[in-house]
């Protein structure tokens, strides 16, 4: 189907479905058009569009740092993610936690899962290139192994609270770990408490 563009006077196609509204040949046409829809009615009664000049973002305080911030968003709270997860990980430890039962997860479990815990192997695995020390494949489901068991370390050391397992450099010692896949893991001598 064939129209005449009412701003230049050139012929366009358009399809079939397009013809009671296609009336421009190019949206260049529809800008020069005074009478069009959009550029009548989008800036009358002086509308100013989002950052055109004039700043619309609110000004806060982080709760966590208290660092000075600017968002658009008034349910915003933390200057950054990094603030966020620190607020959260403070907010739901032990009794603040809604989940928490006292003594529903024993220490040893609450250790395992900390952030700490999660830097070391990732510290491990960097180091080891996300390679099995043991047959050396690359892109399995790997671990970290103690080489000297973890309940080895914990009853040696007499660790009996949270902050003392964080305190204890043993725990911690890089060159007690190793990057094994599974089934190499399943191979050592201390696999789930084998030789203790």
């Amino acid at each position: 189907m064939i129209k005449k563009c009412i701003v230049c006077d050139k012929k366009f196609h358009i399809q079939p479905y397009r013809k009671k509204t296609a009336r421009y040949c190019s949206k260049v046409c529809m800008g020069k058009d005074s009478n069009a829809g959009w550029n009548k009615t989008r800036f009358q009664n002086g509308h100013i569009g989002r950052n055109k000049g004039v700043d619309n973002r609110i000004e806060k305080n982080c709760l966590l740092c208290d660092n000075s911030f600017k968002t658009y968003l008034n349910r915003v709270r933390y200057c950054s993610k990094k603030c966020y997860w620190r607020d959260l990980e403070i907010r739901m430890l032990g009794d603040n936690n809604p989940e928490y039962i006292n003594g529903r997860s024993p220490l040893i479990v609450r250790v395992r899962g900390c952030r700490k815990t999660k830097e070391w192997r990732s510290i491990i695995f960097k180091r080891d290139r996300f390679t099995c020390q043991g047959c050396g494949q690359i892109g399995m489901k790997l671990v970290v192994h103690h080489k000297k068991a973890f309940s080895k370390i914990w009853s040696e050391n007499n660790i009996r609270t949270y902050e003392q397992a964080l305190r204890c450099k043993e725990l911690w010692n890089l060159e007690n770990g190793e990057t094994l896949c599974e089934s190499c893991h399943e191979l050592t001598d201390n696999y789930k408490n084998k030789k203790l």
